[in-house]
């Protein structure tokens, strides 16, 4: 509501959230990067956060690349992008995908469709993880930098509802006090090592090291026509038993499965 708010009578902001403490440029750099890409439709928002995939964070020394995520620790974005997406009018764990497993699985989407499974399991609502979605449906990009403008200092905070427990190594390892951006990306493109679909072992060990996720029944035998060999076939088999219990459990319980 708030966002809407703001948007219904300026053509752009920049949103700060109260945990997180922006470096000396990243106001400047916020603006310069909505000025320019105001009239390229294809970019949805602008990021002082560095969401690379930990796996891909060597295999760049861009000041900004295309992304498929968002992270709302200090980003941009216009009034039409937003109303283009129109969250205020969505329902609650909208996933313009239909189900959790036809989301887009890649490196950097992967963590993504966790979010929304446990949205969508828990009842709970999220705008980011919404937005997230609501772009990738529509095929838009997000810049992200190759180095934090902004840290995150929420972690542990007794009002913090996300982020309760202890900070994470992966939080601000990114960040640089002293990081001014002065070069545009080449290409709006995504990286192809970051918008690869996860093969079938990559997706079988992703569900296998996330505790919190299981296979319905549609889900498994969505998962099962889309293995291709042996090996993929078994590991969603195993999956789907080992995790068969927390089904049952919450089926019992009148909780949503």
């Amino acid at each position: 509501q708030g966002l809407t708010e703001v948007l219904s009578n300026h053509d752009a902001l920049v949103y700060l959230e109260d945990d997180t403490v922006p470096n000396p440029y990243f106001y400047d750099r916020m603006c310069r990067l909505l000025d320019a890409y105001r009239q390229d439709k294809a970019v949805c928002s602008v990021s002082g956060y560095a969401s690379i995939p930990s796996t891909f964070a060597s295999q760049t020394e861009s000041d900004f690349i295309p992304s498929s995520r968002v992270f709302c620790w200090g980003f941009g974005t216009w009034a039409d992008r937003w109303n283009d997406i129109d969250l205020i009018h969505r329902s609650e764990q909208y996933n313009p995908f239909g189900n959790f497993y036809d989301i887009p699985l890649t490196p950097e989407t992967a963590m993504t469709v966790a979010n929304q499974f446990w949205l969508e399991h828990n009842h709970k609502t999220d705008w980011v993880i919404t937005f997230t979605l609501a772009a990738l449906h529509l095929k838009k990009v997000h810049l992200i930098p190759g180095r934090s403008l902004t840290l995150n200092i929420g972690f542990g905070h007794p009002q913090s509802k996300t982020y309760t427990g202890k900070e994470q190594a992966w939080v601000n390892d990114k960040y640089d006090e002293t990081f001014c951006p002065n070069q545009l990306p080449g290409t709006i493109e995504p990286f192809p090592w970051v918008q690869r679909p996860l093969t079938d072992i990559e997706l079988a060990k992703y569900f296998s090291e996330h505790r919190g996720l299981w296979l319905s029944p549609s889900a498994f035998i969505h998962f099962l026509k889309q293995a291709n060999s042996l090996n993929h076939l078994a590991l969603i088999v195993k999956i789907f038993i080992t995790r068969l219990p927390l089904f049952v459990r919450r089926w019992r319980c009148g909780l949503r499965v």
